[in-house]
């Protein structure tokens, strides 16, 4: 073998071990941890071994661009991350936190200013990336947010070492505050706060997380699923969606919940998972309910109920995050979930970050064909399935059962490039599992939904 040869064969092998590298990306597991969490969860009882990332939360700006960090310093939390190794990242904003961020993303001065102070903090204080937790934009904030995000990760990209930057977003963009396209060019990732759908808002009860929604639209006020699917339409690749689980739930005062027995109101105060599991020891009956595959709690008299995430449900959400190939999770909050020394719902997902996931997708559009989750799922017997060209051609959408065996084609022809929806009504089958197929330019996508009868 010649020396051209060897050479050749050696580019070839660092090619193939660069590839496999790039090929797929670790999971998220995302904790936040409050600031006022000092006295009830000291570093040496947060669940390590569950986390890739802790989100300690929060510091803020003020009108003239300067940080508040008065109540954030915790260095023994901070290098406890590093040796665990956990990422330790910083939040900014947060809920009522968030009033400096429209006047100082419009000012260039106030801009620079907010981010020179927030780099000169990361660094100094040994964090690993920054969460900014705007809450939140609206329509005439959208572009100087993203002026602002790229004048972020431009000056982290001049430090020497790697930053992650982040972004926490609410469950829709119902202020049509981001531009995703653009944001998706900066940010590694995005958290959808997909929680507290149902509470003291809201003129009935309700899952505080639910999974899916019933179809029911008095009843229907959102779900993880939902918020996926809102923003994969706008653009969102999966490997950058980091969906948001509560370790808390809500309490109503009346013994019914909406999409499950009927409508009612409730005040939705925060009731933590360690005690509404200590409610279970004292005579409250825990139900299921199966259309938005979540739980919930009724006093023995059916006067007041608890709707809330437990293992299982967390344990459902994991293997939602999984299937449908979304970057990770994280958890509002830290230390709700202690039971003694252990955190069961943090255990759920602390296999999450074993796994990878695709990230074939980039901030580009899909290079042909885009199959999205089909909605609702499960279904009785209606479910709309969804998929997006980017350019014309030949679409094939057929449904099978789980033998392989096809049961109907919905598409079958030429379509223009952009998103296409078609419904699929199931009455005349059985309930359970089955499978749809979209096939386009030698391309073949596979989705999985359940019938419920």
């Amino acid at each position: 073998m010649n020396l051209a040869t060897r050479f050749l064969g050696l580019a070839t092998l660092l090619f193939l071990i660069n590839a496999a590298c790039l090929s797929a990306q670790d999971k998220v597991v995302k904790g936040y941890y409050m600031y006022w969490s000092k006295s009830t969860l000291p570093a040496s009882q947060v669940p390590w071994d569950d986390l890739t990332h802790l989100a300690y939360a929060f510091i803020w700006p003020d009108a003239n661009g300067n940080l508040v960090t008065s109540q954030a310093e915790h260095p023994e939390m901070i290098q406890r991350a590093h040796d665990e190794g956990v990422l330790p990242i910083i939040s900014v904003g947060g809920w009522g936190q968030s009033d400096a961020f429209p006047a100082i993303a419009a000012d260039s001065v106030l801009r620079a200013r907010f981010i020179g102070n927030l780099v000169d903090y990361v660094v100094s204080k040994g964090y690993g990336g920054i969460d900014l937790d705007w809450e939140y934009p609206a329509a005439g904030d959208r572009d100087n947010l993203t002026v602002l995000v790229r004048e972020l990760r431009e000056a982290l990209d001049e430090l020497p070492d790697a930053y992650e930057l982040s972004m926490a977003m609410p469950s829709v963009d119902w202020r049509n505050g981001y531009n995703v396209f653009a944001l998706n060019q900066y940010v590694d990732w995005f958290g959808l706060m997909t929680y507290d759908f149902h509470g003291s808002w809201t003129n009935r009860a309700g899952h505080n997380s639910p999974l899916f929604a019933p179809s029911n639209s008095q009843c229907n006020t959102g779900s993880i699923h939902q918020s996926v699917q809102h923003y994969r339409q706008k653009g969102l690749p999966r490997n950058k969606i980091v969906v948001g689980l509560a370790s808390y739930g809500r309490q109503f005062n009346a013994g019914v919940l909406c999409g499950v027995v009927s409508s009612t109101t409730g005040n939705g105060a925060a009731v933590p998972y360690h005690e509404a599991m200590r409610r279970i020891d004292n005579g409250w009956t825990r139900e299921w309910d199966p259309v938005s595959q979540g739980v919930y709690l009724l006093n023995p008299d059916s006067t007041r109920l608890v709707t809330f995430d437990d293992s299982t449900t967390f344990r459902l959400k994991a293997d939602y995050i999984v299937d449908n190939e979304l970057r990770g999770a994280m958890v509002w909050a830290l230390g709700y979930d202690r039971i003694d020394a252990r955190h069961p719902l943090m255990h759920e997902l602390g296999t999450l970050h074993n796994r990878t996931v695709s990230v074939a997708e980039s901030t580009e559009l899909p290079a042909s064909v885009e199959l999205l989750p089909n909605y609702p799922n499960p279904f009785n017997p209606v479910t709309t399935l969804s998929y997006r060209l980017s350019e014309a051609g030949t679409v094939q959408l057929a449904v099978y059962d789980s033998l392989g065996r096809e049961l109907a084609v919905l598409v079958n022809g030429n379509r223009p490039a952009g998103l296409h929806s078609v419904r699929f009504d199931a009455g005349q089958l059985a309930g359970g599992v089955y499978f749809y197929k979209l096939r386009f330019n030698g391309e073949t996508l596979t989705g999985k939904m359940m019938l419920m009868k």
